[in-house]
């Protein structure tokens, strides 16, 4: 995590951020998280969803970080509201 200036009327106040690394890495827990919870396969999310199946599998391994799009689509594939993938971090 990284400090950044939280700007207000009052007194810029200090709040952290998660690194790139680290939020996609929080993303990719969420997104295996769900898929295993509905009992969906890597492969029948990528159909379903229009993916390829190893870019399931490097998205849940962190190794790419997923456009806003394609977590919609994972979103919608799985049931789950977009948010959950960002909420409480």
């Amino acid at each position: 995590m990284f400090p950044a200036l939280s700007f207000s009327d009052k007194q810029p106040e200090l709040i952290y951020m998660l690194s790139k690394k680290e939020f996609t890495a929080e993303v990719a827990k969420r997104i295996k998280k769900w898929r295993e919870k509905r009992n969906v396969s890597q492969e029948e999310l990528a159909h379903r969803a229009g993916l390829y199946r190893t870019y399931v599998g490097h998205l849940e391994n962190a190794r790419y970080s997923p456009s806003a799009y394609v977590l919609y689509k994972i979103g919608k594939t799985l049931r789950v509201d977009i948010s959950e993938f960002f909420s409480n971090f």
